[in-house]
């Protein structure tokens, strides 16, 4: 239950930060009730998927990520830079590829971390996820943009708890 709650005040406080709208005896009582209605169905879907205990140690994950989040932030500022470079600068230095690339976590929320960090980054999409064989389709514009997909596997594994071992 605490999971829950937990998920519900991180909803709340993620949709007052984007939205702006606490004022409760202005005009914004009707949006605030809409954002708390939305975050009540996200956190019942939630719970009704066993989202959170099929994952892994919730808080555990969450106080992880919070060392996680800064560097993937300076990656992003890094690749944008770098592709900016190569797209304003010489041609020959593009060289699109489509690569496959194994991974190793152990669960679904781990792997789409990291698919959705390749793709944050510029330079870098994630096409799709092969459970099966464990790997992804990464679309990669330039031999740069690759560079840094083992070292983001890895942080992502020690995000998940997974220090390099089999899934």
């Amino acid at each position: 239950m605490v999971r829950y709650l937990t998920l519900f005040f991180m909803l709340m406080i993620f949709w007052i930060m984007l939205s702006g709208r606490i004022d409760l005896a202005g005009g914004d009582a009707y949006l605030f009730t809409c954002g708390i209605v939305g975050c009540v169905v996200a956190t019942l879907l939630a719970r009704r998927v066993g989202f959170l205990y099929e994952e892994g140690p919730f808080f555990t994950i969450l106080a992880r990520h919070y060392a996680y989040a800064p560097w993937l932030t300076w990656q992003i500022v890094l690749s944008s830079w770098d592709v900016t470079k190569c797209v304003w600068g010489k041609a020959s230095r593009l060289n699109p590829e489509m690569l496959r690339v194994p991974y190793r976590m152990k669960t679904e929320l781990a792997t789409v971390i990291y698919a959705n960090s390749i793709t944050l980054t510029p330079g870098t999409t994630t096409v799709d996820i092969d459970t099966e064989k464990r790997e992804m389709l990464i679309y990669s514009l330039h031999e740069g943009s690759r560079a840094g997909l083992e070292d983001m596997h890895d942080r992502v594994l020690a995000l998940e708890g997974n220090q390099g071992g089999e899934p």
